[in-house]
């Protein structure tokens, strides 16, 4: 996912996806896809990925710095 999304090695997103304390951005972006798919059916994780991305783009944007 962190090279789907382009995430540069260089920027941290550590503490922008609200999802507790997290050391880097690996840790935080997998527990932000945990939180994310806990609502999506078995076996229906493959098809969210779109979505998903779409999600994790509009959280990050929020913050203009980035």
């Amino acid at each position: 996912m962190m090279n789907r999304l382009r995430i540069p090695h260089t920027l941290t997103i550590v503490g922008l996806l609200d999802v507790g304390r997290s050391r880097t951005n690996f840790d935080e972006l997998s527990k932000w896809i945990v939180t994310q798919l806990a609502t999506v059916p078995d076996g229906g994780a493959a098809n969210e990925l779109p979505q998903l991305e779409r999600r994790f783009r509009r959280t990050v944007n929020r913050f203009p710095e980035l």
